[in-house]
């Protein structure tokens, strides 16, 4: 078997013998195409086999050829190896050659398909083309009966418009009538409304009306009787007074009595005190008190407050009188009720004040600016005509 592997030809490369352990279907074929050198699966397989090369067609290390461990068994194992293998290929080989004639038939049955499809191709063209004009004609039919239906629309759309107006204007009638009915409805509601709500208010108006009345003449009533209470009220009121004013008039008639009594009394004073002057008084008055002199706010001199001569300025302070010149002419209701007389040598008149006080070296009451100008002129008219007694007819003030 080894010797038999190593005479074998080797085949050129590119190039396909056809074995003789081949079938005889496959010699019969066309020639086949040359198949690859290398073939999935097997390396180098159209390679001849050589001494030295392993079980997949790589060369062995020398160590291993000349070892004397290699047996004679290994390249039977090799030798089978390659058989199965070959058989494998025809086993391709034949089953390529089968596809190719499935190739051939079904081209020939798609170049008499195509052929078909050519013919089929042409009448379909032919028919579009008559379709075409069919479709054609057809539109001109419908563009005709578009018109035709456009004009039908236009003369219906205008029967239809003036019917349409002949209705709304007859539902508008319609509608307006009924409006006008029922704002009549409406306005004859409001009347009958408006009227009872009148009526109404009349009620209303005769009830306060008779009310008010009512309270008016129960008012009037009270009154009246208020009236007549006041009126018993004034009566007793005025019997009242008429018994009062019959007590006050016979105290007023002994009053009188008392006053004529008092007018004689001063007539005689009068007549007694016709003498008395301004000098009588300042001759009367304590000159211990000459020495403190004021001075005028008037005229800006000193003067005493006991000296007033007729020649002097007449804003200076009337003098005091003493006890002896008004003890005659204040009554006595007037005088305080803690006065004496022990201390009646301390109060003097003032006139010009109409004041009853304690004697004072500058004067009244008000001081050394005393500027009640006009009374202290007609206080000093009247001392200077002898009517002392009407300087009291102000009522008296007592300090």
């Amino acid at each position: 078997m080894a010797a038999s592997g190593e005479s074998a030809r080797e085949p050129e490369e590119g190039t396909w013998e056809e074995p003789p352990s081949s079938p005889k279907s496959l010699t019969s074929q066309e020639p086949s195409l040359p198949l690859p050198l290398k073939m999935p699966g097997f390396p180098n397989s159209n390679a001849p086999y050589t001494r030295g090369t392993s079980d997949e067609g790589f060369p062995l290390s020398p160590e291993t050829l000349e070892s004397p461990t290699t047996p004679r068994t290994d390249l039977l194992a090799d030798i089978q190896k390659l058989e199965e293998r070959l058989k494998k290929m025809f086993e391709l080989l034949a089953s390529l050659a089968q596809l190719r004639e499935g190739t051939k038939t079904e081209q020939q049955y798609l170049s008499g398909r195509f052929e078909e499809l050519k013919w089929v191709h042409i009448d379909s063209k032919q028919k579009y083309l008559e379709l075409k004009h069919m479709v054609d004609r057809m539109e001109d039919r419908l563009k005709m009966e578009d018109e035709k239906q456009n004009g039908i629309k236009d003369k219906v759309a205008e029967e239809v418009e003036v019917r349409v107006k002949e209705e709304m204007d007859k539902r508008k009638s319609e509608y307006l009538a009924e409006i006008e009915e029922k704002m009549k409805a409406m306005m004859i509601k409001e009347q009958s409304k408006r009227e009872e709500r009148e009526m109404e208010l009349r009620v209303r108006q005769q009830r306060s009306t008779e009310e008010m009345t009512e309270r008016r003449v129960a008012e009037v009533r009270e009154a009246m009787l208020e009236a007549h209470k006041q009126r018993d009220e004034v009566k007793r009121r005025f019997q009242v007074t008429v018994v009062k004013l019959q007590k006050e008039q016979k105290k007023n008639a002994k009053l009188l009595q008392k006053i004529q009594e008092l007018e004689m009394r001063c007539q005689h004073l009068e007549e007694e005190n016709t003498r008395l002057r301004l000098t009588d008084i300042v001759n009367q008055t304590n000159f211990t008190y000459e020495g403190q002199m004021l001075e005028c706010f008037s005229c800006r001199k000193e003067y005493s407050t006991h000296d007033n001569h007729a020649e002097g300025c007449k804003f200076h302070p009337i003098p005091c009188m003493p006890y002896e010149t008004w003890r005659n002419c204040i009554p006595t209701e007037e005088l305080p009720s803690d006065f004496t007389v022990s201390r009646s040598s301390r109060f003097h008149f003032w006139a010009c004040c109409n004041v009853l006080a304690s004697r004072r070296p500058e004067g009244c009451c008000h001081g050394r600016h005393h500027q009640q100008w006009e009374m202290d002129i007609m206080m000093r008219q009247v001392l200077v005509e002898g009517s002392e007694h009407s300087a009291f007819t102000e009522p008296l003030k007592v300090q």
